[in-house]
């Protein structure tokens, strides 16, 4: 048998809702209703207990306690933890690129290291919201505290730099938008060496003339 008793704050302590239910065998037996004042049973067993709770108005001191003793004892505890759990950890944000099979392009969208676990990623085209193949995995905890979150769009090739993905999270002043960038092209190997003579060259021709030099002046 379990008992559950919940409630759930917004800002400011405000009370948003409350929960409360027996569980028997894992599943529900009586569960207290939105509204805080009646209940939703199943079975027969459940029903004689209810009518016995509706006697003893069980709901209504249950009501009292969700909306005062239940919230004073979740912002005692936030207030415990207030620095690790109101923090607020910007997301690391990185854009991938991939070859598909079938030529297209897959570009993924992640998101990396932040807190609070609200966060929405939404790709782009041209500026307006696009949904045609893309792929969205739910925010997951990374092991250390954090979240992450990624999502994937297929493009065609050539069309990368037209998709943008667009990052909201609360750590953010304003929501962000990033794009895969190219890597830059590397300069040739041969101009490389080619470079690397020219200044042994150069070093060479300047060591000569000032050996010559002094002993000129010798």
């Amino acid at each position: 048998m379990q008992i559950l008793v919940a409630c759930n704050v917004g800002p400011g302590g405000k009370f948003r809702r409350g929960q409360c239910k027996l569980i028997i065998n894992g599943r529900d037996y009586i569960t207290l209703n939105g509204d805080l004042s009646t209940w939703t049973v199943a079975g027969k067993e459940a029903e004689t207990l209810r009518r016995q709770w509706e006697k003893t108005q069980v709901a209504k001191v249950m009501g009292v306690f969700l909306k005062k003793e239940c919230v004073y004892l979740l912002l005692q505890h936030l207030n415990y933890a207030k620095e690790f759990l109101l923090r607020r950890d910007i997301p690391k944000l990185h854009v991938t690129h991939k070859v598909r099979a079938d030529g297209n392009i897959t570009l993924t969208c992640s998101a990396l290291d932040f807190y609070h676990a609200e966060l929405t990623l939404t790709w782009q085209r041209d500026g307006n919201d696009h949904r045609q193949d893309v792929q969205v995995m739910d925010t997951r905890p990374a092991g250390d505290g954090t979240f992450q979150k990624w999502a994937a769009v297929v493009v065609p090739p050539g069309e990368e730099q037209r998709y943008t993905c667009r990052v909201d999270h609360e750590g953010l002043r304003e929501p962000i938008t990033v794009r895969w960038e190219p890597p830059q092209s590397p300069l040739p190997i041969i101009a490389i060496v080619t470079g690397l003579i020219l200044g042994a060259v150069l070093m060479g021709a300047v060591v000569t003339f000032l050996i010559w030099k002094r002993r000129t002046k010798g």
